[in-house]
């Protein structure tokens, strides 16, 4: 009994894990080259950066996207180890060979001659896709991959989120040279439709913040990580678990939902045995990112 109830288990989470995997390459390969393409877009990461090579040598966009998902695949194995290309790895393959069959069809949406709406579109899109992905625990594989090398090789002091966003900064602006300064300021708007909805798949349209309490056998690490990368501030409590006796510290920090997954993940990879709550906060006052000014007479 306890093996069929194994195996049904493992059968359904692979395939909830396929399921996550197609829902994504299919949403970010509509995107990419369904939408992004035909309306002479580009974005961030190696989407961004196969963009500005497919733009100057006219190369298949899907090849060049391979290209450089197997090249951040080789680098993450090369200096982080199998771990972390476990969760880029489906991604680097799915994605570019469903890219491959919107471009043998010819898959196009165009939205005339406004750009705004275009970029919109392939925001909301991508975000949908993320979302799903981020759900699933998987990753593309992006520029975040090459920022957690950077952290690890080079700059350790400096925060994953923010060498991210430099390296979508940096390929951003060489767009705008190469494509032009309207292009790159469409990216940025894509780009900011994309989180907003990855958000709003992952958790709703209602929470701006929650709290998250969190019991961990590394507190110090834990706390580190939300202090330095994801910059919120933490509580941290003594407690005492009645049934064995064992005294631990419980973490406390308020964030946005995007911040919270990042932990939530942090957690996964180097204390999945943690224990985490998580309550909707309708409001907060004081200073921080996201909190109401005690002097707001809103609530």
């Amino acid at each position: 009994m306890d093996k069929d109830l194994n195996k049904n288990s493992k059968r359904k989470a692979i395939l909830i894990e396929v399921a996550t995997v197609c829902w994504a390459a299919f949403f970010n390969a509509l995107g990419l080259s369904a939408i992004m393409i035909p309306n002479g877009l580009t974005y961030g990461g190696i989407a961004g950066l196969a963009r500005l090579v497919q733009n100057v040598v006219g190369i298949s966009y899907s090849l060049m996207y391979y290209f450089f998902a197997m090249a951040v695949v080789v680098l993450v194995w090369v200096t982080l180890g199998f771990k972390e290309v476990r969760k880029i790895i489906a991604m680097s393959f799915v994605l570019p060979a469903v890219m491959a069959l919107f471009e043998r069809y010819n898959v196009a949406i165009i939205i005339g001659e406004d750009k705004l709406m275009a970029a919109l579109l392939f925001g909301a899109v991508i975000g949908i896709a993320n979302g799903g992905m981020f759900l699933g625990g998987y990753s593309s594989g992006g520029t975040d991959s090459i920022a957690k090398v950077i952290k690890a090789k080079i700059f350790p002091y400096i925060g994953i989120s923010k060498l991210t966003f430099m390296l979508d900064c940096m390929i951003i602006v060489i767009s705008a040279f190469a494509m032009g300064i309207n292009v790159a300021l469409y990216a940025m708007v894509s780009i900011y439709a994309a989180m907003k909805l990855a958000e709003t798949v992952m958790y709703g349209f209602t929470m701006k913040l929650i709290e998250l309490s969190i019991i961990t056998s590394i507190p110090s690490e834990v706390s580190e990580y939300i202090m330095h990368e994801i910059v919120r501030g933490v509580t941290s409590i003594d407690t005492v678990g009645e049934y064995t006796g064992e005294h631990k510290k419980q973490l406390k920090v308020i964030c946005s939902p995007r911040e919270g997954f990042q932990i939530k993940r942090y957690l996964a990879e180097h204390d999945p045995q943690a224990f985490v709550s998580v309550s909707n906060i309708s409001a907060v006052w004081g200073n921080g990112k996201g909190f109401t000014d005690m002097n707001d007479t809103e609530m």
